[in-house]
């Protein structure tokens, strides 16, 4: 009598097996009974082996996933759909244009329990802050609720002050405002170079607006012209009032 047998199976994916054998070799008859993972509708199936010598066919369980469903969408935005919603697939999130997302821009249909379900909540789709103000300053344009993502403002400051740092700034796609925030810093006049022969010039710690450079004759000298001069104002430039006296002989 001749005994017919079929060679062990390969392990098949998603499944375990319950009948537990290290033979590599099964005769005629024999079955063979595997457990799904969860996350699958088919809970437990059998193989067996026919009179050719061939095991029964098995399904292709990849397909039989259960799935998490249509993935919520964000308000202003959209979900991505990369193949299917089924366990292990994963979407990802965008949002409109003028708005960043806030949140994780992706979500996969994993395991909940013995059910599956999206392991993310969907993304908030939000427009930036508003831009910083800054003081002595302001920023164009201004009277506005909603900045979107790439809008750009424009910075300028009040009479007498100059402006130091970038001109213009933009939301970025992550809601920050860039490059750093600029500031207002009050004007300044040019270093006081002139010298006073016969005399002295007296310097203020700084040469902002309002500073002033004031000037003394050595004795025996008489002051011909202004004792001092301001750092004023005049249109949009910072400039000394007045030129340098001269110490004349008594």
């Amino acid at each position: 009598m001749v005994f017919k047998y079929c060679k062990a199976p390969k392990q098949f994916p998603f499944t375990k097996p319950t009948t537990l054998t290290d033979e590599y070799e099964f005769p005629v008859g024999t079955s063979l009974n595997y457990e799904c993972f969860l996350g699958y509708f088919e809970n437990m199936f059998s193989i067996t082996c026919l009179e050719n010598s061939v095991l029964s066919s098995v399904k292709i369980f990849r397909d039989m996933r259960k799935s998490c469903g249509k993935p919520p969408e964000p308000f202003n935005g959209m979900a991505h759909i990369n193949t299917d919603t089924q366990f292990g697939s994963t979407v990802n999130y965008s949002c409109n244009k003028g708005y960043r997302l806030i949140g994780s821009p992706s979500a996969t249909c994993l395991l909940s329990g013995i059910d599956v379900t999206w392991d993310k909540k969907a993304p908030i789709c939000e427009i930036c802050q508003p831009p910083p103000e800054i003081l002595h300053g302001k920023h164009i344009p201004s009277h506005k609720d909603d900045f979107s993502s790439d809008q750009e403002v424009f910075y300028s400051c009040e009479p007498g002050y100059d402006l130091k740092g970038a001109a213009s700034l933009h939301c970025t796609s992550q809601g920050d405002w860039s490059p750093e925030t600029p500031r207002c810093a009050v004007k300044s006049c040019a270093d006081f170079l002139d010298q006073l022969p016969n005399g002295r010039v007296l310097f203020p710690p700084n040469f902002q607006l309002g500073a002033k450079v004031s000037f003394i004759c050595n004795e025996g000298f008489r002051l011909k012209g202004s004792s001092a001069s301001h750092c004023v104002l005049v249109g949009m430039k910072s400039l000394w009032n007045s030129s340098i006296p001269v110490c004349e002989r008594e």
